[in-house]
């Protein structure tokens, strides 16, 4: 399937407006639509009615329509969108922008006369330089990625570039709704009636090893599941995979495959590194070998050094990746 978010506005928007005539001194009606916003907002109906048969480009009557447009506005947050607060700013922008627009000459201040119009951008281009030493060559000499003419012309082929079969079959995974849980029952039933849905499979199902990883990979040091067999490790964590005729299919059988959990009476969820310090949970923090100065005391002492100690926190991320995983 093809990865489509890129290409997407945080916030898009409509604006039809409808005057009494070309003066534009009385706006008889507008339809303000925005996309981006939740799934149950298109029109902002309550901004509408106030638009009916008033000066639009009456200062103290436009910081008027701008609260009740805000009101209206509440989006939603669901990953990768940008925060509501963001997105409810761009919506209030864009209807600014609009009215900008149609400002007649006259009441619109040359200073805010940009604010109407595209920003006409040059084609991008860029180049890269390398700083590096000769007499280390081949060692430190610069070389093009072996796949970049392809990759950058086009030519190089994808998986989802290749044309789809009359007997493909795509999975969707079965993913944990609890954390630090115990699986009583998986129960696929629901999702296998359902036709076009082909089959579903679990940890029990693995014929070998239950785990993504190798032992034999330097450092790694304990296997991954790749379905949670018993205890579920994370919110998230995939239990099982639904295989059906169509992606968007397994997609929605895969939330038909009902999970059963119990739960302990001891359950303790520690999210952050802050909820393992307070709680002493000691055995969450895995020590790693590191290297050590030859001379630790070298440094000690030294005229102008400086000792700092505190804490610095980073909030959570989002990342994707540009190219859709697919296998």
């Amino acid at each position: 399937m093809p990865r489509a978010q890129n290409a997407h506005a945080y916030v898009n928007a409509a604006f039809v407006y409808e005057f009494a005539d070309a003066s534009k001194e009385k706006l008889l009606k507008a339809t303000i639509c925005f996309g981006g916003i939740n799934p149950n907002f298109v029109h902002a109906t309550e901004t509408e009615k106030l638009l009916q048969n008033v000066n639009l480009f009456d200062d103290s009557f436009y910081q008027k329509v701008l609260s009740v447009l805000g009101g209206e506005l509440n989006p939603d947050w669901e990953l990768p969108d940008a925060s509501p607060e963001y997105r409810k700013n761009l919506a209030l922008a864009l209807f600014y922008k609009s009215c900008l627009d149609l400002c007649p000459e006259g009441k619109l201040k040359p200073e805010f006369k940009s604010g109407a119009t595209q920003i006409d951008r040059e084609i991008s281009s860029g180049t890269q330089t390398f700083d590096t030493y000769e007499k280390n060559w081949p060692l430190t000499k610069p070389v093009k990625k072996l796949e970049a003419l392809i990759q950058v012309s086009g030519e190089a082929k994808y998986m989802n570039d290749l044309p789809y079969r009359d007997d493909d079959l795509w999975a969707a995974f079965v993913l944990a709704t609890e954390a630090k849980v115990k699986i009583a029952q998986i129960d696929p039933s629901e999702a296998l009636k359902v036709p076009g849905v082909v089959a579903f499979f679990s940890a029990k199902d693995i014929p070998g090893i239950n785990s993504f990883v190798s032992m034999k990979v330097p450092f790694t040091t304990a296997n991954e599941e790749i379905f949670a067999s018993d205890i579920v490790a994370f919110h998230g964590q995939p239990v099982g995979v639904i295989v059906a005729d169509s992606l968007s299919l397994a997609q929605t059988a895969s939330k038909l495959v009902k999970v059963i959990y119990t739960k302990s009476q001891n359950r303790e969820l520690l999210v952050t590194l802050k909820d393992v310090m307070e709680a002493k949970a000691w055995q969450r923090i895995a020590s790693e070998l590191h290297t050590k100065p030859k001379n630790p005391t070298k440094y000690q002492g030294v005229k102008g050094s400086h000792q700092i100690s505190g804490i610095f926190d980073i909030g959570s991320q989002y990342h994707y990746t540009m190219e859709p995983q697919t296998t």
